[in-house]
């Protein structure tokens, strides 16, 4: 299921053609660099050494898929269904 899911979102990623500009790029590093507590400029130097910017980019992507997908659902009830007989599928 998880490479199916991931497949999917690829496509989605694909079709929607979802960017990361240079502005949320920084924004994020400086939130992570906030998180671990370590100047900026010595995160974009781990980033760079270990080519993580472009895990990171791919990362963002897909939150904003995410959050496409939540927002633009349609959520309907249904019957009640136990939780093993759902998971059995």
């Amino acid at each position: 299921k998880s490479v199916k899911g991931q497949l999917i979102i690829g496509k989605i990623l694909e079709t929607e053609k979802v960017e990361i500009d240079d502005k949320e790029f920084e924004a994020e590093l400086q939130k992570q660099a906030d998180m671990y507590n370590m100047p900026i400029d010595d995160l974009k130097k781990s980033f760079g050494e270990n080519n993580l910017n472009e895990y990171l980019k791919n990362d963002m992507k897909t939150k904003k898929i995410y959050d496409l997908l939540i927002k633009e659902a349609t959520v309907a009830k249904g019957d009640k269904v136990k939780y093993a007989d759902f998971i059995k599928g």
